[in-house]
């Protein structure tokens, strides 16, 4: 376990003991197997981390914490398909637990009032610059934001931004404002794919996933694209965000000679191969 974060000796040698139970299996196709008990065990694993560290958060919310980390560092390589296994990371469960137990602690930085209100109202601005096509707002709206997530206009931080992105999130019951960081299953290239717009400060980051596992816009099943330019701002044309960031996808696969949209199958052998690929590097 890494220095970085002092955990009790007694949980250090229970996440070692999980991990020497993992990592000694054999590779086949470019995964590990977890079972679903294995599965569940790494989580709670996660959780009492977290309380370890005195976390004041939900079981919940430090399981999407963990789930989010732990899918960044497989790289787009979780088998979202099967429940029970996982696709082999570059770290072993270990590591990955300690990268968490880090982000956890981050996590429980507190924001004022008036950097919530501050950081909601550059949001609103920013959403008003996009759809009256005021480049300018834009990017004064981004400094703000940045400005009340750190509190310094002269140095930004993307975790404390990031952070805030999350605490200002469009509910599922919420229409999402441009800049409001949102996850939503929308229909685009005449296909369901879940979106993810990461929020303001974010040079417009948005990524795609599949969910019905059919033909989609890349054979990995996933995509990450930026919906603005170099350094965030958007032009809409009028649309609303998530007709525009569907419009995104399409514009990826749009085949402009035929005037149809090319998806491609997603290809579970190639993500193995790319994983397994990883694994042996």
């Amino acid at each position: 376990m890494s220095n970085t974060v002092n955990l009790p000796a007694a949980l250090s040698a229970e996440i070692e003991a999980f991990d020497a139970g993992i990592m000694w299996r054999p590779v086949v196709d470019g995964y590990i197997e977890m079972t679903a008990a294995e599965v569940k065990q790494f989580k709670m694993l996660g959780v009492k981390v977290a309380k370890a560290l005195g976390a004041d958060m939900t079981v919940q919310r430090v399981q999407d914490i963990m789930w989010a980390h732990l899918k960044s560092c497989f790289d787009g390589c979780l088998d979202t398909t099967s429940p029970d296994r996982l696709f082999r990371a570059e770290t072993s469960p270990a590591e990955l637990l300690t990268k968490m137990a880090a982000k956890l602690a981050f996590h429980q930085h507190q924001f004022t009032t008036e950097q919530v209100a501050a950081g909601r109202a550059a949001i609103e601005a920013f959403d008003a610059g996009v759809r009256d096509g005021d480049f300018d707002a834009q990017r004064g709206a981004i400094e703000d934001f940045r400005a009340a997530a750190t509190g310094d206009r002269e140095r930004y931080l993307f975790s404390l931004g990031e952070e805030l992105h999350r605490q200002l999130a469009a509910r599922d019951d919420e229409v999402p404002l441009f800049g409001q960081k949102f996850e939503r299953v929308i229909e685009a290239a005449g296909i369901r794919m879940k979106v993810e717009y990461r929020g303001i400060a974010t040079l417009a980051l948005v990524s795609y996933r599949a969910v019905d596992g059919g033909p989609f816009i890349s054979e990995s099943g996933f995509k990450s694209l930026s919906a603005g330019d170099a350094f965030g701002i958007i032009d809409a044309g009028g649309l609303e965000p998530l007709r525009y960031f569907a419009a995104i996808a399409e514009q990826s696969v749009l085949d402009k000679k035929t005037g149809k949209f090319a998806l491609v199958p997603v290809d579970k052998d190639w993500l193995r191969g790319r994983c397994a690929g990883r694994a042996a590097a």
